[in-house]
């Protein structure tokens, strides 16, 4: 009799769990199934890095409109910073937004990867905060049309990082069942 008893709670603890996270097994049920939330989290994400990454390029076209080769310079090398970095978020969100829904719910997201993109977005604000610097010295050298077209590219940039960050603590912070447990055995 135990042994039916077990095998009972099994099936039932199953057809629960199934029906929990929407495994069914009926076509007509898949074909009105919502959207996946981490390819949506996944395409937004990806979306505003390419969005920030055309900035950057745009900067870049910038450069070679000004007449202070120091002042071109500069703010190559602080693009091109923010480059190195754009490609070692995009290298961490794909691994963050690649693990399973299951998985996440249970275990939460790769919070040490998650750790590891705030860093670097805590270094693409600095960086973005530099370049608004820089943009003081555009303003005193150059013509207004030309520091006018600075402003809005580095506002373009500011607003995009924001966005990686808004999105990445949003990912940190979401639920799991055992994720508290993780993060106290990490620390």
């Amino acid at each position: 009799m135990k042994f039916s008893v077990k095998w009972s709670m099994i099936i039932l603890f199953l057809v629960i769990t199934f029906g929990l996270f929407g495994c069914q097994a009926n076509a007509a049920d898949t074909a009105n199934t919502k959207p996946d939330p981490n390819k949506i989290k996944q395409t937004i994400f990806k979306d505003t890095l390419v969005n920030q990454n055309k900035g950057l390029d745009d900067l870049l076209q910038f450069c070679s409109k000004l007449s202070g080769q120091g002042l071109a310079l500069k703010i190559a090398i602080l693009t091109d910073g923010q480059v190195r970095n754009n490609n070692d978020i995009t290298t961490a969100a794909v691994k963050v937004f690649d693990k399973s829904p299951f998985a996440k719910f249970f275990v939460g997201p790769d919070y040490l990867t998650l750790e590891d993109m705030q860093k670097v977005l805590a270094y693409s604000s600095s960086r973005v905060e530099q370049l608004k610097a820089v943009g003081a010295e555009v303003k005193k050298t150059q013509t207004p049309e030309l520091s006018g077209q600075y402003d809005q590219i580095i506002s373009s940039i500011e607003k995009q990082t924001q966005q990686l960050d808004s999105i990445t603590t949003k990912e940190q912070r979401s639920f799991s069942l055992f994720g508290w447990m993780i993060k106290l055995l990490r620390k």
